[in-house]
């Protein structure tokens, strides 16, 4: 979502946040990066 936000790609960002949202499970078991993000990322 970072990478979407910082390059002003709208959709892109809209469809990593439901993906994020919808496998949020799934997400935080692969990714440890997403522990690290700061509340207003969340």
């Amino acid at each position: 979502m970072h990478f979407a936000r910082c390059y002003f790609c709208t959709d892109l960002e809209s469809q990593a946040h439901r993906f994020t949202l919808c496998h949020f499970e799934e997400v935080l078991e692969k990714s440890e990066e997403l522990l690290e993000l700061p509340a207003e990322e969340l």
